[in-house]
């Protein structure tokens, strides 16, 4: 009867406790989440600028560290000029922002997945819509294989009215092959004035 008894007790704690990939596939999907609200926040709500990114980033006291010259070329090809930043996420997720004068903008974020990436990418430009003078459209979303697992690549075209701006926003998911590459997403967005 104490057996039994044991048996139950290991049971329910068993049951109780929440499995480790539960928790990993949670984490990862927070991190895609935060990737997605950083990505709007450091990047489209700055339209791509340096300056206007490093203002948010002191404003709202994201832990970002900036880069050296150096660092900032071993980052997303970034070359002299560019500014870049690793921005530490709630989650504790390191993500790799590149912004290139003078309005472009470039996200890296590793262990993402593609599939809530893109929903919530979906659901943040369809919110940024209800505002006058901001719409968009999807120009692609694509599936090919690489080297580096499936890549889905989603495009979109965006047009602020009341600013006179226009950009490409591309979100790049790679599902990894398992062993040296990571899941990982680019985002990237690429502005311009057009009055």
């Amino acid at each position: 009867m104490r057996a039994l008894a044991n048996a139950a007790v290991a049971l329910a704690v068993l049951f109780a406790a929440e499995p480790a990939w539960t928790q990993e596939r949670e984490a990862r999907q927070a991190i895609s989440e935060e990737a997605v609200a950083f990505f709007g926040g450091l990047c489209i709500s700055t339209r791509g600028a340096p300056n206007r990114i490093e203002r948010v980033i002191a404003e709202r006291n994201i832990k970002a560290v900036p880069l050296s010259a150096e660092g900032v070329q071993s980052l997303l090809d970034g070359k002299p000029g560019d500014s870049g930043w690793v921005v530490l996420t709630n989650q504790g997720a390191e993500l790799q922002l590149l912004a290139k004068a003078p309005a472009t903008c470039t996200l890296r974020v590793l262990d993402s997945y593609g599939d809530v990436v893109n929903d919530v990418m979906a659901d943040l430009l369809k919110g940024l819509s209800t505002h006058d003078g901001f719409v968009f459209r999807k120009a692609m979303d694509e599936t090919r294989t690489t080297n580096g697992g499936d890549e889905r690549l989603v495009g979109y075209f965006l047009n602020w009215r009341d600013g006179g701006w226009s950009g490409a926003l591309s979100v790049s998911h790679i599902d990894g092959d398992g062993k040296d590459i990571p899941p990982q997403t680019f985002f990237s967005l690429e502005m311009r004035q057009t009055s």
